[in-house]
């Protein structure tokens, strides 16, 4: 069995129209976004590559019990929530980036 090309999600993405970026490896380098003219040196030994993060919103009801519950919209979350709310707070993140956990392990959202 062939063994699949080291980016090829990446590939799959791209050629699906999916916004990707590169970056030269090592060194903290930053994530610069592809631009689509010209094909992606997918072959390139020092870039490593990855799909464009997409940012995501959630809005988060806090309530006087400490209970938190998440809504897509804060349409939503107005309409779903009830007299304990103390707040309602728009969270933003990027997908496929962990949250540190007071472990110091990482957990998604």
């Amino acid at each position: 069995m062939n063994k699949p090309h080291k980016w090829a999600e990446v590939i799959k993405a791209w050629a699906e129209g999916r916004e990707i970026q590169c970056r030269f490896i090592g060194g903290g380098w930053p994530w610069d976004t592809f631009v689509r003219e010209g094909m992606p040196s997918f072959d390139h030994s020092e870039l490593e590559w990855r799909v464009k993060p997409v940012t995501r919103v959630l809005w988060m009801n806090i309530y006087d019990d400490d209970a938190i519950i998440s809504h897509f919209t804060k349409e939503e979350a107005d309409l779903e929530c009830d007299d304990g709310r103390i707040a309602c707070v728009r969270v933003e993140f990027t997908e496929g980036e962990g949250l540190e956990d007071t472990q110091g392990g990482e957990s998604g959202l």
